[in-house]
């Protein structure tokens, strides 16, 4: 028997897993990031290699929310835990981010929404919400 899927909760998933995977790529590669002329090349290669495997693993969780399977409810759950494993690592760099000198932005990216909210908070925020809302409407 094929199971239900609130339609609510693929489109929360889907959009969150959007932003997760496709955020970088729109944000990153650029001269603030992948093309900055200071950074080294090392960690380039990592920034890289970081946002292709959290756009498969995005890919991966679409696939799983959109496929017509008879554990839909099961597959939606796990593409929402993955966007929560894949977001958890901002979580950890940011409670982190004082013993390796890390901060939210770069002077020359994109500015603090106010001078005061720094947007990668709240877009992981937001995402991490409709990816929980989503995981909670398949139970």
């Amino acid at each position: 028997m094929i199971e239900i899927i609130p339609p609510a909760a693929r489109w929360l998933i889907t959009a969150a897993t959007a932003a997760y995977g496709l955020g970088p790529f729109i944000t990153d590669m650029n001269r603030t990031h992948l093309l900055h002329p200071a950074w080294p090349g090392h960690a380039r290669f990592h920034l890289l290699w970081a946002s292709f495997s959290q756009l498969a693993v995005a890919g991966l969780a679409l696939w799983l929310v959109w496929s017509h399977a008879p554990d839909g409810l099961k597959r939606c759950r796990l593409a929402a835990i993955l966007g929560l494993c894949a977001t958890s690592g901002f979580w950890g760099a940011l409670s982190l981010k004082r013993f390796y000198r890390g901060t939210l932005h770069d002077p020359h990216g994109i500015p603090p929404i106010a001078g005061r909210l720094d947007g990668n908070i709240l877009a992981v925020l937001l995402i991490v919400g409709f990816l929980s809302g989503g995981l909670l409407l398949t139970f």
